[in-house]
């Protein structure tokens, strides 16, 4: 269970990475 919610907060945060990265 929290591996799952670990995994999921990971990927949030990668993706808003990603997000921050490509508006600059």
């Amino acid at each position: 269970m929290e591996l799952q919610q670990l995994n999921q907060r990971h990927l949030k945060c990668l993706l808003d990475h990603i997000c921050l990265d490509s508006e600059l």
